[in-house]
């Protein structure tokens, strides 16, 4: 009975840094180090339930269980479409460099002053 509450508590936890960490991303601007340190937390707690020995549970215990397991799939994919909207945007941003840079490429020395064109003329 000790271990399943431990395990409850754990999925409460979990539960709770993936709200926390939804917050954050709502009202600030992408971080790695929020990020590296959600999923250092995320792998504590998760190595925590998969060492926990569930036993054998009852029905409640189990619907508990599942309960948690599902609202914690709901917060993770919101994370996770999080995330690949920011990888999109990423996307985007480093064409649009690309794309400036191959510009300033085509059209590298157009008005400048600093270079000397050299032409060789062959008489008939």
């Amino acid at each position: 009975m000790h271990d399943i509450r431990k395990r409850i508590a754990t999925y409460d936890e979990m539960i709770d840094l993936c709200q926390q960490y939804i917050l954050e991303i709502k009202d600030h601007e992408w971080q790695d180090s929020t990020f590296l340190l959600f999923v250092e937390k995320w792998d504590q707690l998760k190595e925590s339930i998969s060492s926990a020995d569930a036993g054998v549970l009852t029905k409640e215990e189990r619907n508990q269980e599942a309960v948690r397991c599902q609202t914690l799939q709901v917060l993770y994919q919101s994370i996770i479409d999080r995330i690949e909207r920011q990888i999109s945007q990423l996307g985007s941003q480093v064409q649009g460099v690309r794309q400036s840079k191959t510009i300033m490429n085509a059209y590298q020395g157009m008005g400048r002053v600093d270079q000397v064109a050299y032409y060789f003329d062959e008489k008939k």
